[in-house]
């Protein structure tokens, strides 16, 4: 009698089949090029990034049908599983480490190049995913200086070719419904996974595979879903046009401000699904369209493309001394070019002889080659780790201006909500039985560089200090900033800080924050104009008036700091130390007169407060010239960022709080006082 299990499975032989697609490569040209004009930032595409689902779901697709059909057969085995994708996957990625290694030497400043070491010995391991989501943050390197940032999603296809094969030999025996039972349990544990990480870990939502999963699921269940009848040429032109408005919606609708993947990735990963269903057989004018040569070209160039086009974008802009953003049309055009030569290059002389055996031919060799050229790169960026980026490369001067960094005496608070209490606080200044003022720090990151300055004039004028401090969240009670994903949970925690300050019994408060920000409506671009006329101006002013009156309440004075001179551009000690490297770049900075214009809005808007802050703390006599308020003084640079001080900055600031305590100093004593006698029987 016949297998039962093999009647269960009948229907599957073409959807099993290893015979080649060429509808699937076109497909995958639909999803390298939107990724890449994505990343280049060329006009139209703030969604391309939805080509990495693409792919996903076609890897979940080609994947499972190659692994279900060689165990049917009772052929499957591990090792030769891994053979065929080392023979894939890994040597272009050598070449591609090789080359970027080489170029980083060259244009990547120490700490750049000690963080491309470190992602090197990641990719290795297969695990870059989970480096860059550890490495993920306020302050994180910026992305375009990054060059295997791509490979986080080579890693979560690497770390599902390790574990699905497995589900699929636990589910052997079940029967084609079962396994698609199970399928859809995995895919499902894993979209809900997706939306929730998406709300409250989004970082976690895009690097890590539980959130992805769901994604390759989709490919394995249309693997093991066979079609019954054949649609006409109409219908499957339908369904095909259906699917690629799915991808190509989002490709241009969505934007890195999308909530992503969670709900938002199933449209396209959706769309992906209705064209490999579709065009199972092939048939009608799309398929023919997709199955086009020049598709096909750039389907097969897909893996060399993807490899090379980000460590090319990220050097390139490194040669520019630039950043991706500031890259004029020729310049991309030039690193496109070189993009396009260095994957067909790729695909001729190493992917395919590799692949087709024309080169290390047996699975020893393979085995052999990887694993060599896979230990001296996790050797060489272990090296350029513990080496802290190879520093004699550089020249001192150079490595003086880039190593400005956030030195503040301590670190942000990571208290929030109704959950702060002072032992979460830094404290810092003069010894508390030493103190005559005793002081809380209250603000977002604008408030936190500012603490190398309050340290020393704390220090000097015996004062004793607590941070409260919490980058990215407006020290304003009752002001939310909706499209700024770091702002979640401010009010319970500007809540939880005002009660603290009243129990802490604080004789001033020093306020803080990067205040042109909160005045932008419906704007995160920092280097947007702040409008303090507008409603978003409105609110920020009803909230600060607030603010001041509610600490005033506490029986302490405030001090307010004014926003900080912004050095035009995109300013970066590393890009300036790698212009001093290659070149004679002029000096960064800003116009003393326009940053005075710029904060004259704010002047303003205080004047009109019926609450005002005891002291004002102003920066341009402390950071500005006569004329120029520079970013870099000799081979000091004063901020970490465009709109960050430094340690160095920060110091500048020393006579300014020294000055704010010394004429706060007899009021806070007579209100000192006024506490004692009322405390006294």
């Amino acid at each position: 009698m016949p297998d039962p299990r093999v009647r269960a499975w009948k229907g599957l032989e073409f959807c099993l089949s290893s015979s080649y697609r060429p509808e699937i490569d076109g497909l995958r040209a639909v999803a390298v090029v939107p990724v890449i004009f994505f990343h280049a930032q060329i006009f139209g595409f703030t969604g391309g990034f939805v080509g990495v689902d693409v792919f996903f779901v076609i890897s979940g697709f080609l994947i499972t049908g190659l692994i279900q059909n060689e165990i049917m057969e009772g052929k499957f085995t591990y090792f030769f599983f891994w053979e065929r994708r080392a023979r894939r996957l890994l040597p272009p990625l050598v070449v591609v480490t090789v080359v970027s290694l080489i170029a980083g030497a060259y244009l990547l400043l120490p700490n750049e190049f000690k963080n491309f070491g470190q992602s090197v010995v990641a990719s290795t391991a297969f695990s870059s995913n989970i480096y860059f989501w550890l490495k993920a943050g306020y302050f994180a390197a910026p992305a375009d200086m990054v060059p295997l940032l791509h490979t986080w999603s080579l890693a979560v296809e690497e770390q599902f070719y390790v574990l699905f094969p497995a589900v699929l030999l636990l589910c052997a025996s079940l029967t084609r419904k079962r396994l698609q039972r199970v399928i859809i349990g995995i895919g499902i544990l894993s979209l809900m996974t997706s939306i929730w990480l998406v709300a409250h870990a989004p970082d976690s939502a895009y690097y890590l595979l539980p959130s992805r999963a769901w994604e390759l699921m989709l490919g394995s269940f249309l693997a093991l879903t066979p079609r019954s009848g054949t649609f006409r040429g109409s219908t499957t032109d339908l369904l095909i046009l259906t699917g690629s408005a799915a991808i190509i919606v989002p490709m241009v609708m969505y934007s890195e401000h999308t909530p992503f993947p969670g709900w938002a990735a199933l449209v396209p990963c959706a769309g992906t699904a209705m064209i490999v269903w579709a065009t199972e057989r092939p048939s009608g004018v799309l398929v023919k369209a997709l199955a086009h040569p020049a598709m096909l070209q750039v389907g097969r160039m897909s893996y060399s493309l993807y490899l090379w086009h980000w460590p090319m974008l990220v050097l390139g802009a490194a040669w520019y001394n630039k950043y991706i953003p500031e890259l004029d049309g020729l310049q991309i055009s030039v690193i496109l070019a070189c993009t396009a030569i260095g994957s067909w290059l790729s695909l001729v002389l190493v992917e395919n002889p590799i692949r087709y055996r024309q080169v290390l031919s047996s699975q020893k060799a393979i085995f052999t080659a990887t694993g060599i050229a896979f230990a001296l790169l996790a050797g060489t960026g272990l090296v350029i780790h513990l080496t802290q980026g190879i520093p004699s490369r550089v020249p001192d001067e150079v490595r003086a201006i880039a190593d400005a960094r956030f030195q503040g005496i301590c670190e942000f608070s990571t208290a929030t909500g109704d959950l702060l209490q002072e032992s979460d606080l830094c404290q810092f200044g003069s010894e508390p039985a030493h103190a005559r003022l005793r002081v809380v720090l209250f603000g977002d990151s604008h408030a936190s560089h500012l603490i190398e300055a309050l340290h020393q004039a704390g220090i000097n004028t015996r004062t004793h200090i607590h941070a409260i401090t919490r980058g990215g969240c407006p020290p304003l009670l009752g002001f939310e900033m909706a499209s700024h994903e770091l702002a979640n949970g401010c009010p319970a925690h500007n809540e939880a800080a005002i009660r603290l300050i009243g129990s802490l019994r604080v004789d001033a408060v020093v306020v803080a924050g990067y205040w042109s920000v909160y005045a932008r409506e419906h704007s995160t671009n920092f280097q947007d104009p702040a409008d303090f006329t507008g409603s978003a101006g409105r609110r920020f002013s009803a909230a600060l008036g607030n603010t001041l009156r509610q600490i005033n309440a506490t029986g302490a004075t405030v001090v307010l700091v004014n926003e900080g001179p912004r050095p035009s551009g995109r300013f970066s000690p590393a890009r300036y130390a790698t212009a001093v490297w290659h070149g004679s770049p002029p000096l960064p900075g800003v116009r003393r007169d326009e940053y005075l214009e710029d904060i004259s809005r704010f002047d303003e808007l205080l004047r009109e407060l019926e609450v005002q802050p005891a002291q004002r703390v102003r920066h341009e006599n402390y950071l500005c010239g006569a004329d120029f308020c520079p970013a870099v003084e000799g081979t000091n640079s004063l901020f970490t960022d465009d709109n960050h001080l430094s340690a160095f900055g920060s110091r500048k600031l020393i006579p300014a709080f020294e000055a704010a305590f010394h004429a706060s100093s007899p009021r806070v004593i007579r209100v000192a006082d006024q506490r004692t006698r009322r405390a006294s029987p």
